[in-house]
């Protein structure tokens, strides 16, 4: 019975349903009842029950509450109106408080007549309640970590245009006697960065919702060699402190949205220069029908352990414990989706340029183009990784 009225709240508090007077009047019959069949217990055991007497009142009272609910049943259950307050310990342990009812009874009865069975149940019990109550704390505390981790990707994404911006409006403002070009070259590049602000915003609130497709994308033919170029000049890094190559095909072009793409190869290039060791370099080629780009370092690389663990949200690797390092681990699954958008396939391998990590991703290709004096053989392996055969 306890654990009928405990189901009943905890069913009740977790559905859009108000917590109405027939649940009372159910919860009232359920205890009269209970009270009635223990009183029983006892009479029968003293040979003292009398048919007819008080007991078989309360019984009858039980039961026309009972009956009054069914009544009751048929009206409209009314929703609740207003949102949840915050969460609380106590309304998360209440349910739960049957529980320690019973097994404290339990723990009585071990006491007069000890048996095997009683210390066991007992001993379950006890275990029962302290897991759900470390599982509750628990809960909270990945809770609020998910929050902090969402505050951290907010400013580690918002941090790469910001930096771009503050910048240029800085020598714009200060240096009235810029050269027009210089001047006009500039501005183009804080439109350029105010533009990618409110696309990582969006996709702040896209990746969250795990939500994006190729409706939501501008698509136009791009030519790679520029699309590498431009997205090199929107690094936020200081690249005199990094030695970047870039290598493209002559002639090759893609379709796509060009924002999102560049958002996708600055967000690489980004880690590469972070976490390399100085040596950034920029692949571009044609395999059969798709196009290839790759972001090589000769940094330390992806440990094994973090290859798959890497594109989730939130997840920075081996890097998760380095306050030195900035990041939170949303710009790869951002990537991720990015490109499954556009049709394509990204991942990572070892290097074998730099020997570090190797980011890439595929998409179709427009116009085939004729290949440069190398050929190049590459095979896609199982764990959407890219890696060259001898």
């Amino acid at each position: 019975m306890i654990l009928l009225i405990a189901l009943i709240i905890l069913t009740t508090r977790r559905s859009q349903l108000q917590f109405d007077g027939r649940l009372v009047i159910i919860g009232a019959g359920i205890t009269l009842t209970l009270v009635a069949d223990t009183w029983y217990l006892f009479q029968a055991e003293a040979e003292t029950y009398i048919e007819g007497g008080r007991l078989d009142a309360v019984w009858l009272a039980g039961y026309g509450l009972f009956a009054l609910a069914a009544l009751l049943v048929a009206g409209e259950p009314r929703l609740k109106q207003q949102a949840d307050r915050p969460s609380r310990l106590w309304p998360m342990i209440a349910p739960y408080s049957a529980i320690a009812v019973l097994f404290a009874l339990t723990l009585a009865e071990v006491g007069r007549n000890p048996t095997v069975l009683q210390i066991a149940s007992g001993a379950v019990g006890m275990l029962i309640i302290t897991r759900q109550a470390v599982a509750i704390r628990e809960n909270r505390e990945v809770v609020e970590k998910q929050r902090n981790d969402l505050v951290a990707s907010l400013s580690h994404e918002l941090r790469t245009p910001l930096t771009a911006m503050t910048g240029f409006t800085e020598i714009l403002d200060q240096s009235p006697d810029l050269d027009p070009s210089d001047r006009i070259e500039m501005i183009s590049i804080v439109n350029s960065q105010t533009r990618h602000l409110v696309r990582i915003v969006g996709d702040l609130v896209e990746v969250a919702r795990a939500k994006l497709d190729a409706t939501q994308l501008h698509f136009e033919e791009i030519d790679v060699s520029d699309f590498v170029e431009s997205a090199i000049r929107m690094l936020s890094w200081d690249v005199s402190q990094v030695r970047i190559a870039s290598h493209v095909e002559p002639g090759l072009t893609i379709t796509g949205d060009v924002d999102r793409l560049s958002q996708v190869l600055v967000n690489y290039l980004t880690n590469a220069g972070r976490y390399g060791n100085g040596m950034v370099e920029v692949h571009a080629f044609t395999i059969d029908d798709r196009v290839v780009v790759e972001v090589d370092d000769n940094g330390p690389g992806i440990p094994k352990k973090y290859e798959h663990t890497i594109w989730e949200r939130f997840e920075r690797g081996a890097h998760t414990y380095m306050s030195d390092v900035q990041g939170s681990g949303l710009g790869l699954a951002i990537a991720r989706q990015l490109i499954a958008a556009h049709g394509g396939r990204t991942g990572h391998r070892l290097s074998e340029r730099l020997d570090g990590a190797c980011f890439w991703f595929t998409l179709p290709v427009v116009t085939t183009v004729h290949h440069d004096q190398r050929e190049r053989s590459f095979a896609l392996e199982a764990g959407n990784q890219l890696s060259p055969i001898h």
